[in-house]
This record gives structure tokens, sequence and C-alpha cells, in this order.
């Protein structure tokens, strides 16, 4: 996936997302997540989140890997 960068400047692989759309504000939330193996297979970790006007903005946040 890519590599995603908070703002304390820690550094994390981000191997799943989701999108979704708030229909109040009209705009997208994108939360990041890592992973890690544990004791029950695969676990996921929110590591961040960003939020969009647009959904092309979603899709260049992505396509760049921040």
């Amino acid at each position: 996936m890519f590599y995603y960068k908070d703002e304390n400047d820690a550094v994390f692989f981000i191997s799943k997302y989701t999108i979704e759309y708030n229909e109040d504000a009209h705009t997208y939330s994108v939360y990041l997540y890592e992973s890690e193996w544990g004791d029950y297979g695969k676990e996921y970790y929110q590591v961040g989140d960003e939020e969009f006007a647009t959904y092309d903005e979603v899709l260049n946040f992505l396509k760049e890997g921040q």
C-alpha cells in the first residue's frame, strides 16, 4: 500500500484503509490502518485519519501515498 507520516512525524505502513461519506457535512473521511500479526492472526490498528471535501481529493491522497 503506502507509507503515512502523522503530525508527530511517525511513519506507518498503511495496509488497509476505509472511506466514509458524511452526508451532513458533505465530506469524506479516510481512516488509515497498520497491521501486525497477533495471537489471532493479522490485527489492524487505526493510525490516522484524514478529511476531504471531494472524492477527487481522496483519490489524489491515496495515489500520492501522502
